[in-house]
């Protein structure tokens, strides 16, 4: 159960983000976002 609500210290997030394995990657292209959002307009 403890392990349930554990915390990182900011400091350890930081050092975390910074690695290229969590890196973000643009799965969305432009054409997509439009299409998304004309399907949500629509709907």
């Amino acid at each position: 159960m403890n392990q349930l609500f554990r915390r990182k210290s900011v400091t350890i997030l930081l050092a975390e983000a910074q690695t290229d394995e969590h890196k973000f990657n643009r799965a969305l292209t432009a054409r997509n976002l439009i299409t998304l959002g004309i399907g949500v307009f629509l709907f």
